[in-house]
């Protein structure tokens, strides 16, 4: 299993404004939720026994809470330190969620909505190609990396995001130890690097990482991140998905033998981290 991590917002207990957006967006949420419910009862579609829930996309009042309080969080992050660019930049993963979600469903909605409102809190951060999250564990305070859909994940678009973070994560969130950055993808699975070409971004990637024996399945991953494709909801055939690329091959395969582990890993010292 994977050790248990543990979400934190920036300023909390030491500082009411992060407290208060939170608070903002949940009442927010209550309102949006009460005027879908008093448009949905006055429309044709409940005398025709229509849940509500199919008459409300799935996670629009997430949405619509989060953009409310989207100028808030963006005033605090650049009091904060972050860039004004940057700060747009990291509530714009709203934007990019629900991208995913009409790519999966071919619809507008929101799947991933305890990560997004979660991150509207502050804690993330999108440095050009990767992305960070302040998080904590039993050692400590790290930031968690993650790969949003930005473009190619050379080594030096890496190198540079990395350099970034170090110089501004301690200046947003001063009241943290930041000590190190941790990754949990399947991206870290020997299996599918062995797949890989050994120069491929991929496999440089991940051999930045020292893997710290956390394991997890990675079937519903491997589909959701690497088919756009959600077993949970949809039905499986691996011979109707695309083999369109080296990576998807990789996965294909994988999945198909073996099956694709979800690993955790903690950035070598050599590539730069924290100490």
């Amino acid at each position: 299993m994977l050790s248990r991590t543990h979400r934190i917002t920036p300023g909390a207990g030491t500082w009411c404004g992060w407290g208060c957006t939170v608070g903002r967006w949940r009442a927010t949420s209550r309102r949006w939720h009460a005027r879908l419910t008093r448009r949905w009862r006055a429309s044709r579609w409940a005398s025709r026994s229509m849940p509500m829930k199919r008459f409300a996309r799935p996670g629009l009042i997430t949405v619509l809470a989060l953009v409310a309080v989207a100028e808030d969080v963006h005033a605090e992050m650049v009091r904060r330190g972050v860039p004004d660019d940057v700060a747009w930049a990291s509530l714009a993963d709203l934007g990019q969620q629900a991208h995913i979600f009409r790519q999966v469903f071919g619809c507008f909605g929101l799947l991933a909505r305890g990560w997004c409102a979660s991150n509207y809190t502050g804690r993330l951060l999108w440095l050009g190609r990767l992305q960070y999250t302040l998080e904590r564990d039993d050692e400590g305070t790290f930031l968690g990396v993650h790969i949003p859909e930005s473009g190619p994940l050379t080594p030096e678009a890496v190198d540079e995001s990395l350099a970034w973070a170090r110089e501004l994560a301690p200046r947003v969130f001063p009241e943290y130890a930041v000590d190190r950055f941790m990754i949990q993808s399947w991206l870290l699975d020997p299996g599918v690097a062995g797949l890989l070409n050994p120069e491929s971004n991929f496999v440089r990637f991940a051999e930045r990482f020292e893997l710290t024996g956390d394991s997890e399945d990675g079937w519903r991953d491997a589909l959701f991140y690497g088919f756009r494709h959600e077993p949970a909801l949809q039905p499986v055939d691996l011979s109707a998905l695309p083999a369109d690329s080296s990576l998807r091959r990789a996965l294909l395969q994988q999945i198909d033998g073996a099956g694709v582990r979800v690993l955790g890993g903690r950035l070598r010292p050599e590539c730069g981290a924290h100490r």
